[in-house]
């Protein structure tokens, strides 16, 4: 492969790229602001020994990524290193004719809690008073939010566990064939039963279920056996036939209609997941950063605390709403059921910054600003 020209300034035909400095302490990992377009691969070199990317795969003595890789993307430093870090980011895409790539400087800051000027307002360790009542915080809210979530499920389950009724006698010569759980008909009262709404999928379902029994059809062939030459042949559908169709029309309408509020519980459940999902990672994180590493700083990290509530509610609110406008499409097409929407709300709360970057890159799909 033919060694693509590198400049400084962006090509006139080829790839662009923006880099942002930043600055993080010893402990954390460093956040990478990359953003490029038109290009098909990055490479970034200078890593001290034993530094990490998050993404990427090393080889010829740098990291090699894919433009998605960068979203997200965070540098690992060594343990104990502090001081400056230059990369140098490349990006190779096509040009005029040949490959063109550009490059620009990347300049990290790794600083030493013990170096900083004034170390207090970098960590504040937390006392053994904001502990306890951070502690009790969490578990009283929890308990409020599975109260809240079991409640919003039992509302939600009745609206749609809700049976519909419609007349209906099923005729002589006529049967029908075992059909989806929520459906039946009692003869006794002489209703068609039916739980939750009907779709147009449910609806062919079950209006396919009236069969006429054995022997019926021979003799209904022999009642028009003497139909002049000629005629127009008897339609396909029967009176018996065409009542039961009616009576499903009607089911279908009013299980519709009266399980309108089940979307809106749907949202709420969704929301209240998300929330879930949030209190569990809250949990696994604060047991770890309080008890493991010791660097808990309620000072600092309140908001998070405060906020991540509300944040994952809005969501597994929005992971509803994205998946049933289609930018979310589950494998295979399926039809998505209930426990199937809880599950997705909860593990969006759980990876809520993973949901967040995902649900950038497909605002930048959308708006022209990435593939």
């Amino acid at each position: 492969m033919t060694e693509p020209s590198s400049q400084d300034t962006i090509p006139k035909h080829g790839p662009t790229l923006e880099l942002a400095t930043s600055a993080a302490n010893a402990c954390s990992a460093i956040p990478l602001t990359i953003r490029t377009s038109g290009a098909e691969t990055i490479r970034i070199s200078g890593l001290p020994p034993d530094a990490e990317l998050s993404a990427g795969q090393w080889g010829e003595g740098a990291w090699q990524l894919k433009p998605d890789e960068l979203l997200g993307l965070k540098l690992k430093p060594p343990a104990g290193f502090t001081g400056q870090i230059e990369l140098v980011v490349t990006a190779w895409g096509p040009g005029a004719g040949k490959p063109v790539s550009i490059s620009k400087t990347l300049t990290l800051t790794v600083m030493g809690l013990g170096d900083m000027d004034n170390r207090r307002e970098a960590f504040t360790p937390a006392t053994t008073a904001q502990s306890i009542g951070l502690t009790a915080l969490l578990i009283v809210a929890t308990i409020i939010l599975v109260v809240a979530w079991l409640g919003a499920f039992r509302q939600y389950q009745g609206v749609l566990s809700e049976e519909i009724r419609v007349s209906w006698k099923q005729p002589d010569g006529y049967t029908l064939r075992p059909g989806p759980k929520t459906f039946r008909y009692d003869p006794d009262t002489e209703q068609l039963i039916h739980a939750g709404p009907i779709d147009d999928a449910r609806k062919k379902i079950l209006a396919a279920l009236l069969t006429r029994l054995e022997g019926e059809g021979e003799r209904a062939a022999a009642d028009h056996s003497g139909t002049a030459v000629g005629s127009p042949p008897e339609p396909a559908v029967s009176r018996e036939q065409g009542a039961y169709w009616a009576a499903i029309d009607q089911l279908a309408y009013d299980s519709n209609r009266k399980s309108a509020p089940v979307f809106g519980w749907l949202l709420v459940l969704a929301g209240l997941s998300g929330v879930l999902g949030v209190q569990i990672r809250s949990i696994i994180s604060f047991v770890g950063i309080s008890c493991f590493k010791n660097t808990l700083d309620v000072r600092r990290w309140w908001p998070w605390y405060l906020l991540r509530p509300l944040q994952g509610f809005m969501l597994g609110l929005l992971a509803v709403l994205v998946i049933q406008a289609g930018l979310f499409v589950p494998e295979g097409g399926i039809v998505p059921e209930t426990h199937w929407w809880l599950a997705i709300s909860m593990l969006v709360g759980f990876g809520a910054e993973d949901f967040t970057q995902r649900l950038r890159l497909v605002s930048q799909a959308l708006f022209g600003k990435s593939t």
